[in-house]
């Protein structure tokens, strides 16, 4: 699943929904969401390589359907920290819930799995690459192994 790690599209979803919970029509949301992009884009004109702004930039793109932005910001993450497995991991994410660039997705999603071997939730991310690709038993079977190991670790 697509989240950073201090859960920026959780927490986008909760600013979402505590603003309608207040009463804020759908078009005041978009609003307010659209203003918080434009600072982390006036961040990222003032300090170009700013991953922080750039990863959460490219969350709340995706959160709001931008999906080419989100690839955009998650690329330029890559370009300047290479191994930063979230944006590859996300990228994957993206690339899988399009059903589009399968190959590179698998690629981006064993780097991700590669420079950060213990996230459970970037295997997750890789059965449902494999899942798009049509590979329903492997991404089966890796499913159940992360399963298997949330569970174990829930249980510790």
């Amino acid at each position: 699943m697509a989240t950073d790690s201090a859960g920026t599209l959780t927490a986008t979803q909760e600013v979402i929904a505590w603003l309608r919970s207040r009463g804020q029509r759908p078009q005041v949301v978009c609003h307010i969401l659209d203003c918080t992009l434009g600072d982390y884009a006036a961040a990222i004109r003032s300090q170009p390589n700013l991953i922080s702004a750039l990863l959460k930039q490219g969350a709340l793109q995706q959160q709001l359907g931008r999906l080419d932005a989100a690839v955009d910001s998650y690329m330029a993450v890559i370009k300047i920290n290479p191994k930063l497995a979230l944006a590859y991991n996300n990228l994957a994410w993206l690339a899988a819930e399009r059903g589009k660039n399968l190959e590179q997705a698998e690629i981006w999603s064993k780097k991700a799995i590669e420079l950060n071997p213990e996230n459970a939730d970037f295997r997750d991310t890789l059965a449902w690459v494999k899942r798009a690709q049509g590979d329903l038993a492997g991404a089966s079977e890796l499913l159940e192994r992360v399963t298997a190991e949330k569970t174990a670790s829930a249980e510790q």
